[in-house]
């Protein structure tokens, strides 16, 4: 089975990939994600933000997360589907994603993760729980640096 769908599902890594267009290893999304800029020709129907008030996007802390995810997923397939040099490239990717994740989003002024960082480098810390969880669980957060806690989400 992993050899029989391995192009396709490694062209959409492959597409995920491209999108880094700074080289910092963390995937990005079409639009700037600036503060004031959301209109609604900015952003495909799809990718709409729920209830249409915010232009989140641009490096977003909860598609990176899920891109790290997706990463391991392809090493692990890539080795079922005896590739190597995609094994090696897909590892790379994910130490590099992971890499930076941090540096990124970590917001130390508030102590937890900031829910996207805009094309003019702000980053936009509004305290979203499911921006905070889907990290911790998918050892995106190292014990070397202070993490993200649930206090700090907690209402003041």
């Amino acid at each position: 089975m992993a050899r029989q769908n391995y192009a396709g599902i490694r062209g959409w890594a492959e597409s995920m990939l491209a999108t880094d267009s700074s080289g910092n290893g963390l995937i990005k999304y079409s639009v700037s994600g600036n503060s004031n800029t959301w209109a609604a020709k900015e952003l495909p129907k799809s990718g709409r933000p729920t209830g249409g008030t915010l232009s989140a996007r641009y490096e977003d802390a909860y598609s990176n997360a899920l891109a790290y995810r997706a990463l391991g997923d392809m090493v692990m397939l890539a080795r079922k589907a005896a590739k190597p040099a995609d094994v090696a490239r897909y590892q790379a990717a994910a130490d590099k994603l992971r890499a930076h994740y941090y540096d990124c989003f970590f917001n130390p002024a508030t102590g937890v993760l900031g829910g996207w960082r805009s094309a003019d480098d702000e980053l936009h810390d509004y305290y979203f729980l499911f921006v905070n969880a889907s990290p911790s669980t998918m050892v995106l957060l190292t014990s070397r640096r202070p993490t993200p806690s649930w206090t700090n989400c907690s209402p003041r």
